[in-house]
């Protein structure tokens, strides 16, 4: 009977050792999902913190705005930027009618290379 005895306890030890398995797989399977759920909160903390970070520098952009003694306002600062853009578009027009002038300037001195003038031509004729 020690025979049967020692198979009944061994038996009682790997149902033992099953149910503590059991319950260590139990565990692992608990901690993954709050290892998910814990990644989950993380990424939309993470996004709440990137909106925060906006509001807080648009914030700040508009008290610096407001707390600035040169700043007129968004309609007057767009008539500024207005006024800088047609100062560039004229100047840029200038520039263009000049070099256009040039261009038409370069354009005779290379066509009068290219064609001999009238005074040559009637030499050439007398010649032959």
């Amino acid at each position: 009977m020690s025979r049967q005895l020692a198979l009944e306890k061994e038996l009682s030890q790997v149902k033992s050792l099953n149910k503590t398995i059991d319950a260590l797989t139990e565990t692992v399977v608990s901690a993954k999902k709050n290892i998910a759920k814990t990644k989950s909160t993380t990424d939309s903390a993470g996004a709440l913190l990137e909106d925060w970070i906006k509001i807080l520098n648009q914030t700040s952009f508009a008290r610096n705005a407001l707390q600035d003694s040169r700043w007129k306002g968004p309609i007057e600062d767009n008539e500024d930027e207005g006024d800088e853009v047609s100062v560039q578009v004229d100047q840029l027009t200038s520039e263009l009618e000049a070099l256009e002038e040039q261009n038409r300037k370069l354009q005779a001195q290379l066509d009068s290379y290219k064609r001999p003038d009238s005074s040559e031509r009637s030499r050439k004729r007398q010649k032959t």
